[in-house]
Order: C-alpha cells, then structure tokens, then sequence
C-alpha cells in the first residue's frame, strides 16, 4: 500500500543516493581546497550535511540527544567519510520510517516558525539537494583551476 509518507522516505532514500554520487566524484585533493578565501570547502559540506540531516530527524521524531560530532572529519579520506554518510543516512532512514501518514500534519518548531513534519521532510530533501549541488560546483571550480 502506498502512502504518502512512503512517498517522501522513496524520495529522501533517492536523496541520499544522488548526494552519494556527488560524494564519490570528490577527490582527496580537492575536498579541502576553496575557490575563495571565504568560501567553506567540500569536507566541511559534507560534515555539515550528515549533522543537519541528524539534526532534522531528531526535531522531527522530537529526540532531544546531539547529533553526532565528527571531529576527526579532518584527517578522513573521502571512502572512509562516504562509508560515514551511508551509515547516518541509513540511520536517518531507519528512524523517519516511524513516521506515518498522520504524523505528516503534526506542527515541529524550526528557528521559531511552525511547520508541518511534511515539509520539515522537504526540508530535509532541498538541503540535501542545495549542497550537493555546492559539492558539484566546488569540483568544477578545483578542476578548472587545475587545468589553468
């Protein structure tokens, strides 16, 4: 039986995939480099994205506990860092299958607005969705760069 809640755990799982494809087309050399000085880099995106989207099903399932810290993120190689995205989205996965139809209209506070669980889930997607698209343009740039 297909819901709607169903609906949105296909397209977060597919999320997860295409994020994943642009994980594997970063290079060791490239994932701490920066186009410009105030720019963040790929390992930092990276780092960012597997706590937000911890972050985003903690708030939720209303969990209270910290995402995870990844302090050693500096001294990973890109296998290791995807192997890490995969376990916590698998995670992610796991817990946001508790989610049902009627929990979708349930009203979460994020930074002080209220919205629907099912469009914190649209949230979750577009964020994953917004910084892959920030990895593929960091790759560019670092291949243009090292073409010059």
């Amino acid at each position: 039986m297909n819901t709607k809640s169903m609906f949105y755990l296909e397209v977060i799982e597919k999320s997860h995939e295409t994020f994943k494809d642009y994980l594997s087309h970063i290079t060791e050399d490239a994932l701490d480099w920066k186009f410009h000085e105030h720019t963040v880099t790929a390992r930092w995106i990276i780092s960012h994205v597997i706590k937000d989207q911890k972050w985003f099903v903690n708030l939720i399932l209303d969990r209270k506990g910290r995402s995870k810290d990844y302090k050693n993120f500096k001294k990973l190689e890109i296998e290791k860092i995807i192997a890490i995205f995969d376990e916590a989205m698998q995670e992610n996965i796991t817990q946001l299958q508790k989610i049902s139809d009627e929990d979708l209209n349930e009203i979460k506070e994020l930074k002080g607005y209220p919205m629907k669980v099912e469009d914190l889930l649209f949230e979750y997607i577009h964020h994953l969705s917004h910084h892959g698209g920030q990895l593929a343009q960091i790759m560019n740039a670092w291949k243009r760069e090292q073409r010059a």
